[in-house]
C-alpha cells in the first residue's frame, strides 16, 4: 500500500489505529470498515509513517569502520572482524569471525563493499534450499528472486510476475527469520493479500510463525 507494507487487522474496535513497531507497520480497523476509508488513512498518514520507518533504520544501524575487533551481527550471532594485510582483497567466514583480507590503506568503505559481499554470498546460499522445500510444499513457483537493501520490508512478492525479492538485512537475523520470510512472500503467490486465509497458509506451513514474525522485527524478548 502506497510503497509501504501495512498489515490490516480489523478487531470490534470503534476507531483505527495506527502503530509502527520495527519495521512493521499495522492498522486496526473496525471490523466492517470499508478498505477505501482504510486505504485513505493510510493515505493520510503515509508521511509520518515513512519517517518514523527511517527513524528506526537509522537508529538501528551504527556507523562502522570495519576494523580489526570490530563487532557485527551474522545469522543472529556476533561476529568478529579480523582484518589481515592481503595483496587480494576478499572476506571470508572462518570459526565465527568474519576474515576481511585487503591490502594496506583500504577504506572502511572498501572494506564495507567486503563484508557485504561476504553477506549476499551467504543469502545466495541460504535462498535456493529454501525455495525449493516450500515451493514443493505449497505447489507454486516463483518465477524469481533477487536480494535488495530494503528500507520498510523485509520482502515483497510481485504477484503478477511471481517474481520475489528479499531484504538482504536478513542475514543478520537468525535463520528462521529468512524461512519465515520466504514462506511469507511464496503465500503471496496464493493468496495475495493478507487475509484470515492467507494467514492460514502461513500457519500451515510454520506454526510458529507469530514468533518468528517477532523475531525477525527485533521484538521477541525470550530471543535476546
Amino acid at each position: 500500500m502506497y510503497g509501504v507494507e501495512i498489515e490490516v487487522v480489523r478487531k470490534p474496535v470503534k476507531n483505527m489505529y495506527l502503530r509502527v513497531r520495527g519495521n512493521s507497520v499495522v492498522i486496526t480497523a473496525p471490523a466492517r470498515l470499508r478498505l477505501e476509508e482504510i486505504r485513505y488513512f493510510a493515505a493520510e498518514k503515509l508521511e509520518w509513517i515513512k519517517k518514523q520507518l527511517a527513524a528506526r533504520q537509522s537508529a538501528a544501524e551504527p556507523e562502522y569502520a570495519y576494523e580489526h575487533g570490530e563487532v557485527h551481527r551474522l545469522w543472529g550471532e556476533n561476529v568478529v572482524i579480523e582484518r589481515i594485510l592481503s595483496p587480494r582483497a576478499g572476506a571470508s567466514l572462518v570459526c565465527g569471525a568474519v576474515q576481511i583480507s585487503a591490502p594496506l590503506g583500504t577504506t572502511a568503505q572498501e572494506a564495507r563493499a567486503l563484508f557485504e559481499s561476504l553477506c549476499r554470498a551467504q543469502l545466495r546460499s541460504a535462498v535456493p534450499p529454501l525455495l525449493e522445500k516450500w515451493q514443493a510444499r505449497l505447489g507454486v513457483t516463483c518465477s524469481s528472486w533477487r536480494l535488495r537493501d530494503m528500507k520498510s520490508r523485509w520482502g515483497s512478492c510481485n504477484v503478477k510476475t511471481g517474481a520475489l525479492c528479499l531484504n538482504v538485512q536478513l542475514v543478520k537475523k537468525p535463520p528462521q527469520c529468512l524461512e519465515y520470510v520466504v514462506v511469507h512472500e511464496l503465500c503471496h503467490l496464493l493468496v495475495p493479500n493478507h487475509s484470515p486465509q492467507f494467514w492460514a497458509y502461513v500457519a500451515d506451513c510454520l506454526p510458529d510463525w507469530k514468533r518468528r514474525r517477532l523475531l525477525t522485527n527485533g521484538l521477541d524478548q525470550k530471543a535476546k
